[in-house]
């Protein structure tokens, strides 16, 4: 049973029954996943946006092809839709969180994924979102895959993710955008992908600030 606060499972399940349904499109898809962001927590779905801003710009600077950059828009987008099934205890506490509350927070790219891939076409989106907390080093959740087992999508979301965060103090860590950028720096060949850090910075370096992403608000 889930901890009041959370979004009900008979809710989601109503929801994800309409979704699968041939005849929705994707554009009521997309409605309904922003709708429940936004009733959960809007800052979630600012975060969603700056992070397909960052992840997009990282795809078109290696070459994606479009399908892929789509899969990777929606991917970025709706990243954290799984925290809508976390308690707003959980969700909205400053401090440090417990061992069993940080339980809860693992289980939401998987539960994002879940979400997710009820829709046919955000299937492949949906793959994306369960491993983007993977670490490059094999240590991070939920699956504990390492290097170019994870894919290439939640790789480049992990940097846009990280680098968001650390900008907007989601992480409890609020830095400005140059001591960032040398953190994910620092993360390359451990949590993040050396390659993939290697372009996000040439292009932060090249000009590509946060303000050009749209990201300067928190």
């Amino acid at each position: 049973m889930r901890e009041p606060g959370a979004v009900r499972p008979d809710a989601i399940i109503a929801m994800t029954t309409y979704l699968s349904r041939p005849r929705t499109y994707l554009s009521n898809a997309i409605h309904i996943l922003i709708n429940i962001l936004q009733a959960k927590d809007a800052s979630l779905l600012e975060h969603g946006k700056r992070t397909a801003c960052y992840a997009m710009a990282m795809g078109n600077a290696i070459g994606i092809s479009a399908r892929d950059l789509l899969d990777l828009y929606y991917a970025a987008l709706f990243h954290d839709i799984g925290q809508v099934m976390l308690p707003d205890d959980i969700l909205q506490k400053n401090g440090l969180l417990t061992h069993e509350e940080y339980a809860f927070v693992q289980c939401h790219p998987r539960d994002g994924a879940w979400l997710l891939h009820s829709i046919p076409c955000l299937r492949r989106s949906a793959i994306l979102i369960a491993h983007h907390h993977e670490h490059w080093d094999g240590s991070g959740y939920p699956y504990g895959l390492r290097n170019t087992f994870i894919p290439l999508g939640s790789r480049i979301l992990a940097i846009a993710d990280r680098f968001d965060a650390l900008c907007t103090g989601r992480d409890g860590s609020h830095v400005d955008e140059r001591v960032a950028i040398n953190l994910i720096r620092i993360l390359g060949g451990s949590q993040l992908d050396p390659m993939l850090v290697g372009v996000f910075v040439d292009q932060m370096q090249r000009g590509h600030s946060r303000s050009s992403f749209g990201g300067s608000r928190a």
